[in-house]
């Protein structure tokens, strides 16, 4: 005796019109799904660009070497020769951390760092370090 499972019947046409929703609603998801990356992506490269480094007209940029004293920090030095040319003080210490080929936020008493200044009109390197 053969046992024979029942299965269920389906017409043809059924599930033709079930393969043709599925794959219109397919046509409709997958775009949406992508136009909704794409805008996220965008987002997020808008709000994650760097800002660059605008001069003013009456502004230079030159490059100090500053004695490092021993409380001196990174951040120290950068606080006491920022200036908004360079955006935000972060962006001036990865600025300074270039200049001296710098990978950590380490600095050393006794040597020597480069610090990349703005000179405007009228202000002397000489000026901005306190020097007469």
């Amino acid at each position: 005796m053969i046992i024979r499972k029942a299965t269920p019947k389906i017409h043809i046409r059924q599930a033709g019109e079930q393969y043709i929703t599925l794959f219109k609603t397919k046509i409709i998801i997958i775009p949406l799904i992508l136009i909704i990356i794409s805008l996220i992506l965008s987002l997020f490269i808008l709000c994650t660009k760097q800002r660059t480094v605008s001069k003013a007209d009456n502004s230079n940029i030159t490059y100090m070497s500053v004695y490092i004293e021993t409380d001196d920090t990174l951040w120290s030095i950068a606080y006491k020769y920022y200036s908004e040319e360079f955006g935000s003080i972060e962006d001036y210490i990865k600025e300074i951390k270039k200049c001296n080929s710098l990978k950590s936020d380490a600095i050393y008493a006794g040597r020597h760092i480069i610090v990349p200044v703005y000179i405007r009109s009228g202000i002397t390197p000489a000026s901005i370090s306190g020097e007469k």
